[in-house]
């Protein structure tokens, strides 16, 4: 009778986590949707659902990013770049986008550190921002 039991949890695990992955996609092709069409609020909404239902995921934060950006939260927008930054050092337009937010609050040390990160990583046609830090 245990076995049945057992069974039926890894049953029910595997389709709920099935659920899980549906709905987050649902939310992250929407938020993109909403992103692509400028409705920052309602692309906020859905890049939230996508990191309550999967708090490991880079681009949701990212995403979450450039939307604060947008509504000219940049505190906010360093935060969920971090957070990308943090799920994948690799991700040179997180570090791109959080340059142009230390830059927009008038952190030069911080910018010219993001800015040549992202160039190291591969961003490409950024060079005339980066003429600015030449003392970095």
């Amino acid at each position: 009778m245990k076995k049945y039991f057992w069974f039926f949890g890894l049953l029910l695990f595997l389709v709920s986590c099935q659920d899980k992955e549906k709905e987050f996609k649902k939310h992250y092709v929407e938020g993109l949707k909403m992103l692509d069409q400028s409705k920052n609020k309602e692309a906020l909404v859905e890049f939230e659902a996508c990191i309550k239902l999967n708090p490991e995921h880079y681009e949701s934060f990212y995403y979450r990013g450039a939307i604060k950006s947008n509504l000219k939260d940049s505190k906010g927008a360093i935060a969920d770049f971090t957070k990308a930054i943090e799920l994948n050092p690799d991700y040179a337009d997180a570090y791109w986008n959080r340059g142009l937010q230390y830059d927009f609050l008038g952190k030069k040390k911080e910018k010219c550190h993001d800015f040549h990160k992202a160039f190291d990583l591969g961003k490409t046609n950024i060079e005339n921002r980066m003429k600015e830090c030449t003392d970095y």
